[in-house]
């Protein structure tokens, strides 16, 4: 939806006769699809369920700030969560001297971001996942990014450092995270804690 809106606000007439962005419109619509018809059917539980009975005890609260905080840099990491809000302040300035591609990834990010981390604070029923779509047009604005800063900050010996923790420390994770879904070995060490796994 927003890719559309900004065809159309950008007058790319040329976008709107190419199929693969009508393709792209009706395989995402088509995909959505059957949970749609499902709740349909069912008298949307799923709306009920998300919107009322779990926000029971919505509020904001200094335990849903800290929430948010320590779930972003879990989930993101501390490296590439830098990077990515440096990225949306960078496009933020550029988005200033009317530059396009400002325009694109801040009206696809910045919004979902601004909505997700409200209802975090608002509900301690948040997980730290729901605002992933908004920094995803971010880590392609940080990749046009990446560029410049590297001719701006090539001689300095923190930006290597950093480029490498913000790639590394996320692929660390991500074979920690196979190991856990692939082999017993966390469920044995996480034993005496009562870890249940199958809540994963």
């Amino acid at each position: 939806f927003p890719t559309l809106l900004w065809v159309l606000r950008e007058r790319l007439s040329s976008w709107l006769r190419r199929p693969s962005l009508w393709l792209g419109l009706l395989l995402a619509n088509l995909g959505g699809l059957p949970i749609l018809l499902w709740n349909l059917e069912h008298n949307w539980p799923s709306v009920r369920y998300h919107l009322l009975n779990r926000h029971s005890n919505a509020g904001i609260s200094l335990q849903n700030v800290g929430m948010l905080v320590v779930g972003q840099l879990l989930y993101i990491t501390p490296f590439l969560l830098a990077a990515l809000l440096w990225a949306l302040v960078r496009f933020g300035k550029m988005y200033r001297k009317d530059k396009p591609v400002a325009r694109f990834i801040l009206r696809s990010s910045l919004p979902t971001l601004a909505f997700f981390y409200l209802v975090t604070l608002w509900t301690p029923e948040a997980e730290p996942h729901w605002p992933a779509m908004g920094y995803l047009p971010l880590v392609v604005g940080l990749a046009l990014l990446y560029q410049h800063a590297q001719q701006q900050w090539q001689n300095t010996k923190w930006f290597p450092r950093f480029v490498r923790l913000a790639v590394g420390f996320p692929a660390v994770g991500l074979i920690l995270l196979h190991l856990h879904l692939t082999t017993p070995l966390f469920v044995k060490l996480l034993s005496s804690f009562k870890y249940q796994p199958r809540y994963d």
